[in-house]
């Protein structure tokens, strides 16, 4: 009978090696580490969903540009842009992950639209979900 290996990052086999740093930057020196693939892996999709085109240097093409429909008149045609955006976005960019669902949640009366991604990775264990909220605080 056959034994499937699973597949383990070789990066995630060192327990106390960081793999990179988390969104936001609130730790006690500024930055929080993170230690698994998984984990940077957030990080990198929670990074390209709230960079806009052009705003990287060396790389124009890095980002969802997500803020060209968020603060746009809302209704069902833009979310179901922004649906596919961050559906095509995500898979292109990160070969290997695919988008399992996009929950938008929009309430203009409260200026707010919440953004729940699920994703998973192929040929791994690895399955998460972000939730990202915008909203535009009236100045008073």
């Amino acid at each position: 009978m056959a034994y499937r290996v699973p597949n383990i990052e070789p990066i995630d086999l060192q327990p106390r090696v960081a793999v990179g740093i988390s969104l936001p930057f609130n730790g006690s020196t500024g930055f929080n580490s993170t230690y698994t693939t998984a984990e940077q892996l957030k990080t990198n999709i929670l990074s390209f969903l709230l960079t806009n085109r052009g705003e990287r240097l060396y790389r124009p093409n890095f980002g969802a540009n997500l803020r060209s429909l968020i603060f746009e008149q809302q209704n069902n045609f833009t979310l179901d842009q922004l649906n596919s955006i961050i559906t095509s976005q995500v898979e292109t960019t990160f070969p290997g992950v695919s988008v399992l669902n996009v929950d938008i949640d929009s309430q203009p009366d409260l200026n707010t639209i919440n953004v729940s991604v699920s994703y998973g990775v192929a040929n791994t264990n690895i399955q998460d979900q972000l939730t990202l909220a915008f909203n535009d605080i009236p100045l008073q």
